[in-house]
């Protein structure tokens, strides 16, 4: 069995539990996965600045790490990174633009 398949008949064992109230497996399989990805899995809106801030630095890290290693164990940076560290900044952005906004709102 290739690795796609496998991975669509876990899919389908998962969901099948989950329709029937069993959540036990897929926490057990979610232990598994680093804490940083299961954070990154969430979108933006529902972590805190702190958090989003915390992705944003963890992005730049990978882009120093892959532009340290350019020419010798890799040839270009992925691409993704970049794009990903732009909708990070401006998530930091406009979470603290509406921090600003409601403790306005809050004054008035």
């Amino acid at each position: 069995m290739n690795r796609q398949k496998l991975i669509d008949e876990v899919i389908d064992v998962i969901k099948d539990d989950l329709r029937m109230g069993e959540g036990a497996a897929l926490e057990e399989l979610l232990t598994f996965i680093p804490t940083q990805r299961l954070i990154e899995f969430l979108p933006e809106d529902y972590l805190s600045i702190a958090e989003v801030e915390k992705l944003l630095e963890a992005t730049r890290q990978k882009i120093a790490r892959q532009e340290s290693m350019l020419g010798r164990s890799i040839q270009s940076i992925d691409p993704t990174l970049h794009e990903r560290e732009r909708e990070l900044e401006q998530k930091v952005i406009d979470a603290h633009l509406d921090e600003q906004l409601r403790g306005k709102a809050d004054v008035l």
